[in-house]
């Protein structure tokens, strides 16, 4: 209740407490009517199987599982693999081709299916060996296929299942005047009712929709071939009406139940959806069998030489067919084929040293993975954290793809790199020759990034003009592919909108919103459209992930990057040295690295080796034989110094004004001077 309480003086949450409290209060004016004739159905099936099958009157069975009266496979039930059914999973719950042995069962469940709209109850949801005890386990089998088995009474089922039991239950047409079969009917839009308040994320509705809500129920429990006239239905309707006017009392117990039903939203609407496909499904199942046979029909109506141009029809329009998705696949491998040589060229190598950034190194064999945390609850007060351990717990978020990424970490511990890296991985996994740097990535990595047919990495501050990801990607990328000329237009899109792609937007921290006209919200981060397949993985520093504020709704998975532990930063160090002092052999590279973090461990410098930007700064001053200093104030100096030292050996003009220069350094930077 405490998480509710800040709405409490909003008019449209009250509007929505109303219509909830509305669907609550009609559910329970149909259930006796609803209970009731599931009941009737009951009796009249064990009266009918009775008489046609010469049984003593009354008798019942409670032996048959549902497995056992189930014929295997039955589709959406039984799931075949290997020979083997997991719903039909040991002896006790094979299918029994001989029928009941009292010979009630088998026959109870055709009596079900005709009763069915679409021929089609819900088996998962019922206990068979209940349906001559239980009319509402008779019932299950007229609700959405799963989430129900727990029910045992209409005062536990949800709305939606009520509702579904009156659209399913072929039995109701004849006592509703509304027609049922009209995907329209009264009974279809107090369903939706249901559906909107229980999706509502902000859990608010208009006084126009509430006046519609309470005008549809209204009319739902006015049906005049029956409901007009039932009392519990009336009672219900007269609340209705006195809640519409607010001059019906509303006790704790339909506040906790009208909350309680926005607490089940997601459950209500996985068996909603898939109700709604199964309808689907065997309207489209009815309409394809009629359709086909009428086409047999017509074939066999035909002549000799009309089945040859109609087998010369087919072939052709199955030539196209192939010739166009084989068009498809080209341009899709054309199109990957230029993004990895893209990748290869220009994000496949990092600076040797931030001092000499003219002189780079493949990122392979050269980057050392820092530990990855993610976030455990990304919006829990107390900050916890667990190791990330592979690139499939990167991009997983429990049992689902984690489609919004945030890697957050300070200056210097390598976003970008790390960002390049997953660009470099991708290309060697869809690689099919493996390429000069086979090996050097792990097999996991590999695996995890080739589930993604598409990669695509933006530099942010490359893009500062540019507030829409798919505007960033074609003017970044597409724009300098070779094959985009002769390449469909919309095929970017396509492959956006239908493959699985993963999107690395680097630097959010150097990126702002650039346009004031722009209307799309929201502002603080790029705009992006709602994809299925699309991942999209960000970098940025924590101050910028801090200041955007995302919403739950915006965010899957933070993770950030670590700083380097030990082994990492040895690592580190044995391939900085190795790419810049050339030709020293393995015990040689081997002493020089552990002098230098004897150097750094003595100064009491050690947690700047943890710091991959600042662990490359130590390593060139290293090797180029410059002091490294005795504190991190010196270790900043003497950065600094070299920094500017090149600078003005590599610009004559900057030379000269420095030439000219009569202003005084830092003492620091005179004793270093000295010092050189």
């Amino acid at each position: 209740m405490a998480s509710y309480s800040p709405k409490l003086n909003k008019k449209e949450f009250n509007n929505w407490f109303k219509a909830q409290l509305a669907v609550l209060l009609t559910k329970e004016g149909i259930e006796p009517f609803v209970y009731n004739e599931i009941q009737a159905f009951q009796l009249e099936c064990l009266d009918n199987i009775c008489y046609n099958n010469k049984l003593i009157n009354g008798s019942v069975c409670s032996s048959c599982s549902t497995e056992n009266i189930i014929t295997c496979p039955t589709y959406r039930i039984c799931n075949v693999g290997h020979g083997n059914c997991s719903y039909h999973r040991n002896s006790e719950t094979q299918y029994n081709p001989a029928g009941c042995p009292n010979k009630i069962c088998d026959k109870f469940n055709t009596q079900i299916k005709c009763a069915h709209r679409y021929y089609v109850p819900s088996y998962k949801n019922t206990d068979a060996t209940q349906w001559c005890s239980s009319p509402w386990e008779v019932a299950k089998c007229f609700m959405p296929p799963d989430g129900y088995a727990d029910k045992v009474s209409p005062t536990d089922t949800d709305f939606n299942g009520i509702i579904s039991i009156i659209s399913n239950f072929k039995d109701f047409s004849l006592k509703l005047d509304a027609t049922l079969s009209d995907r329209n009917n009264i009974f279809e839009q107090a369903r939706e009712i249901g559906r909107r308040l229980r999706h509502s994320s902000r859990l608010e509705v208009t006084d126009k929709d509430l006046q519609q809500y309470f005008k549809v129920l209204r009319q739902l429990l006015s049906d005049s071939k029956y409901l007009a006239t039932d009392k519990h239905a009336q009672i219900a309707k007269q609340n209705l009406i006195d809640l519409e006017n607010d001059s019906m009392k509303i006790s704790k117990g339909d506040v906790d139940k009208a909350l309680g039903e926005a607490e089940t939203a997601d459950l209500d609407k996985i068996r909603t959806e898939i109700d709604d496909l199964k309808k689907l499904y065997e309207i489209i199942k009815l309409d394809t069998i009629k359709t086909t046979k009428h086409a047999i029909a017509s074939i066999r109506e035909v002549t000799e030489k009309g089945k040859q141009d109609l087998s010369d029809l087919a072939q052709n329009m199955f030539q196209l067919q192939s010739n166009k998705n084989g068009e498809q696949y080209d341009n899709r491998q054309r199109l990957k084929n230029d993004l990895i040589a893209l990748y290869k060229t220009n994000y496949s190598s990092v600076p040797l040293s931030p001092l000499v950034e003219e002189y780079d190194s493949p990122l392979a064999g050269f980057y050392v993975m820092p530990e990855i945390h993610m976030q455990t609850d990304v919006f829990a007060r107390k900050k916890e954290t667990a190791r990330v351990k592979s690139f499939e717990d990167l991009f997983s978020s429990g049992s689902k793809i984690a489609r919004e990424i945030y890697l957050s970490a300070d200056a210097g511990f390598g976003k970008t790199a790390f960002s390049k890296y997953l660009a470099t991985a991708w290309c060697q996994a869809h690689q099919k020759d493996g390429g000069e740097i086979c090996g050097l990535f792990k097999e996991e990595e590999l695996k995890a990034l080739a589930g993604f047919e598409f990669a695509f990495l933006v530099l942010l501050k490359d893009s500062a003009n540019v507030c829409d990801i798919d505007i960033m990607i074609d003017q970044q990328i597409i724009g300098n592919l070779p094959c985009t000329s002769s390449l469909p237009e919309n095929l970017f899109k396509e492959i956006l909108d239908k493959e699985k792609c993963l999107i690395i937007l680097d630097g959010l921290d150097e990126w702002t919103h650039p346009r004031d006209d722009c209307k799309r919200l929201p502002k603080n981060i790029p705009h992006r459209y709602a994809r299925e397949n699309c991942v999209i993985l960000t970098t940025t520093r924590p101050w910028k992930l801090g200041y955007v504020n995302l919403k739950k709704s915006q965010t899957d998975k933070i993770i950030e990057l670590i700083q380097l532990n030990d082994e990492s930063a040895r690592t580190l160090t044995m391939n900085g040295i190795q790419k810049m002092k050339k030709g020293l052999d393995a015990d040689e590279l081997a002493s020089q690295t552990s002098k230098l973090h004897k150097v750094i461990f003595d100064r009491g410098l050690n947690d700047l080796k943890s710091v991959p930007l600042i662990l490359m700064y130590i390593i060139s001053l290293w090797c180029d034989g410059k002091p490294i200093g005795e504190s991190k104030c010196q270790v900043y100096t003497s950065i600094i110094e070299l920094l500017l030292t090149r600078t003005v050996n590599n610009s004559s003009d900057l030379n000269t004004a420095f030439e000219q220069s009569q202003c005084t350094l830092p003492k620091c930077f005179e004793e270093l001077d000295t010092e050189n």
